[in-house]
């Protein structure tokens, strides 16, 4: 079987055509969730169920919400696949209801969200019904819950939920997460004071010197071409994840061991699943050059370093073989899976995360 991961604008067209058996085989991710019935808005539990689902893709980068689709976990890629179309009569549904919930359940309401109904074109009758939430205007965000159940079920107003979409799941912000972004908030407005008082920084220069940002991209430019001609991509598509300290580090006892931690983290990424799109670099660790770490494929094309200053860069081919889907019929217009995409930013995001803490 070979998954789709269907992006908004390809489920709504799919939708239009009344192509339901194409999302056989779909992916739930970020942007697309599937719900094998539709929502029981007569109860409080489901309202608080479609409010946190659009919410959390309001607060992420937009989506559908497909209603009469039924998914399977795949044990395989550990993703909920589309197993079955459930249509339904057009009568079992409330529309303007689903719609009167999400602007009184979500503060403040999402903007131009569409709800609709989307027949089969096996059957008039038949159908499903499509939530469709644009990326909302930062100015908007976030789009908070604004009613909360406590344990009897009751609707509780003086409570609200923040949620997020990450991959397949919705997920809530905790107390503490909550009060983390406030924090920042205040921080942000600290840093911009510093900000409006960067021309008279500029006017009236210190003795200090300044760093030239311009160096750091040449030295990263240098370190990055010689990573693509030692494992052959210096003439092909490479993907390339690249990341510099603000300023350079100095690992303490950097070579001293094989067994250090910085060595098993090189040679041992995190993962998030089994198959995943690991960010490795398909072979050991080894000393290069006495200025890094190099875990490297010559035959895969891959490598992952890391420079005892910090840098960290991570390397591989950007066609079929990683990046992009495998495109069989024609092996020059290649187009990305953002599958293999989010998942490795988010596994270097999450090496430099414990690199940090070394």
């Amino acid at each position: 079987m070979v998954p789709v991961l269907p992006d908004p604008d390809l489920v709504l067209t799919r939708l239009r055509e009344g192509r339901l058996d194409a999302f056989i085989n779909s992916i739930e991710w970020d942007q697309f969730e599937c719900k094998a019935s539709p929502y029981q808005l007569q109860e409080n539990d489901q309202k608080f169920e479609l409010a946190k689902d659009v919410a959390s893709m309001a607060n992420h980068m937009g989506g559908v919400i497909l209603i009469g689709v039924r998914t399977e976990l795949n044990e395989h890629t550990k993703a909920e696949w589309v197993k079955e179309i459930r249509s339904f009569s057009r009568d079992l549904v409330d529309l303007k209801q689903i719609e009167g919930v999400i602007r009184s359940w979500l503060f403040p309401a999402p903007s131009d969200v569409e709800v609709k109904w989307y027949p089969s074109k096996d059957g008039i009758n038949k159908g499903v019904v499509a939530i469709h939430v644009p990326m909302q205007a930062a100015v908007r965000q976030p789009i908070l819950v604004a009613r909360t159940l406590d344990e009897k079920g009751q609707v509780r107003g003086t409570v609200f939920g923040f949620f997020k979409r990450w991959r397949d799941s919705t997920n809530h912000l905790t107390i503490q997460e909550i009060h983390g972004l406030i924090k920042a908030g205040e921080r942000n407005n600290i840093l911009g004071e510093k900000i409006d008082a960067l021309p008279d920084r500029i006017a009236k220069p210190t003795s200090a010197v300044e760093p030239k940002p311009e160096s750091a991209i040449k030295m990263a430019a240098v370190l990055i071409k010689d990573a693509l001609e030692e494992i052959g991509l210096d003439q092909s598509p490479a993907y390339v994840l690249h990341a510099a300290p603000i300023s350079f580090l100095e690992y303490k006892d950097f070579f001293g061991s094989h067994d250090s931690p910085i060595v098993k983290l090189i040679g041992h990424p995190p993962e998030i699943r089994d198959a995943g799109f690991s960010i490795d670099g398909g072979g050991p660790p080894r000393i290069f050059r006495g200025h890094s770490w190099r875990a490297d494929n010559k035959e895969e094309h891959r490598i992952l370093e890391l420079a005892r200053n910090g840098v960290l860069t991570f390397a591989a081919p950007a066609d079929g073989s990683f990046l992009c889907w495998n495109r069989k019929q024609d092996k020059q217009l290649y187009r990305i899976n953002p599958i293999v995409l989010t998942e490795s930013v988010y596994l270097f995001s999450e090496l430099l995360r414990e690199l940090q803490l070394l």
